[in-house]
């Protein structure tokens, strides 16, 4: 096996300098950013990849075709972080043969702190991008294709929404495809906002994984609904598995001077909406579950069923990796949530991915919580408000971002 090191300005400089020594066949053992004060010129971000190629097997310019070789189809090994990566001609990426993930956590530069394990991120992020790059996309929507790949959108939805574009913004600035692209993925959102009772009875459950915030959710609803809207609100709580949840709960009901039920079984249940039949909101906390564990989630199933006309909502954190999030939408689905209710914006380096899916998979997404005040960080999701999430002007997610009517 044969090992280098390459050096240079930009990833993709990196990636034809390893083609031309190594060949098609070499794999990425290591990326970081080198360190921009060891002499260089200007002192200017430097790429540092090690890569290395088998010298036992044939190059790939004198192999014959194989019919299993999918069109020197190469992938990414799940040990760099972005599996399933197609590419013609790309190194492929995968740990070394001691197993130690691709990218070295325990070296100097990684324990420097959160901005050089922010820099090796974003390398690894550009690899992907310049790995998924069809060589029949437009050289002009290249750039526009890594933007999105550094925000982590899923390479399937960065095609569409490249293919969506106008003729007249393939040529134009990077600027004016950003808002082209952010104007084509509002387009494509749905949206199931807001909360706003009718003349019957409106109920909403938020169900989801631990740790994703629904408990204060709820909160945040009822004290909107109740404040600005002054919509009679009342609480269920399913929550007595997690410690403190029920205090937690009793200390929000008082605050917002709203009715608590705390139900533990099915009969507890009907008892509450008999008791609160003229409310015109009931919202439903429930306990988190695994979604490795579909015993729990059938047990919030059979304390919603006696529900009738039951609206779910998918509470998942943005902070939640695609792979995690498809696993959690499908392990739900027995609840029959019809929306999808993103919490922790603000703790989140990007929503590309969560976003994404819920574009793929046409998901109506209801609200978006942005911090932990109660009732204000919680906001309405528009289809303006997601597109300038999914499609950032810069490589990190902002809050706000205003989109061009």
């Amino acid at each position: 096996m044969r090992l280098r090191r390459f050096e240079a300005a930009t990833v993709a400089e990196a990636l034809s300098q390893v083609r031309a020594d190594l060949g098609p066949e070499a794999v990425i053992l290591h990326a970081r950013s080198a360190d921009p004060a060891a002499g260089r010129p200007g002192g200017r971000d430097r790429v540092m990849v090690t890569a290395a190629v088998d010298d036992d097997e044939p190059r790939a310019a004198n192999r014959e075709p194989r019919a299993d070789r999918d069109g020197d189809r190469v992938r990414m090994s799940p040990a760099c972080g972005y599996p399933d990566v197609a590419t013609q001609g790309i190194p492929g990426c995968r740990g070394t043969a001691e197993g130690d993930g691709g990218v070295d956590w325990g070296s100097d530069e990684a324990r420097d702190g959160d901005n050089r394990l922010e820099e090796i991120h974003r390398v690894l992020l550009e690899l992907r991008a310049e790995a998924g790059i069809s060589p029949t996309l437009p050289a002009l929507l290249r750039p526009t294709y890594r933007r999105l790949m550094q925000a982590e959108v899923p390479p399937g939805v960065a095609r569409q929404l490249l293919q969506a574009l106008p003729a007249g913004t393939r040529v134009g600035r990077e600027s004016q495809r950003v808002l082209a692209l952010q104007r084509a993925a509002a387009r494509a959102f749905r949206v199931g906002g807001p909360i706003t009772p009718g003349q019957r009875q409106r109920v909403v459950a938020l169900v989801g994984p631990t740790g994703v915030g629904k408990t204060t959710t709820v909160a945040k609803l009822a004290g909107q609904l109740r404040n600005a809207g002054g919509h009679r609100v009342a609480l269920i709580s399913l929550d007595t598995y997690r410690i403190g949840a029920t205090a937690q709960m009793q200390i929000y009901a008082e605050l917002l001077r709203v009715p608590l039920h705390v139900v533990r079984t099915p009969a507890e249940v009907q008892a509450a909406f008999r008791a609160e039949r003229g409310r015109d909101l009931i919202l439903v906390d429930t306990a988190g579950r695994s979604p490795g564990h579909p015993e729990g989630i059938a047990a919030i199933r059979s304390l919603l069923r006696p529900i009738p006309d039951l609206e779910v909502h998918l509470v998942v954190s943005a902070t939640t990796k695609g792979s995690d999030a498809e696993e959690i939408l499908r392990r739900f689905r027995p609840l029959s949530y019809g929306r999808l209710l993103l919490t922790k914006l603000d703790e989140a380096r990007t929503a590309g991915p969560l976003l994404g899916l819920a574009l793929r998979r046409g998901i109506p997404i209801s609200y978006l919580t942005t911090g932990q005040e109660v009732p204000d960080d919680l906001e309405v999701a528009t289809p303006r408000r997601l597109a300038a999430l999914l499609v950032p002007e810069t490589s990190k997610c902002r809050r706000t971002t205003a989109v061009s009517a």
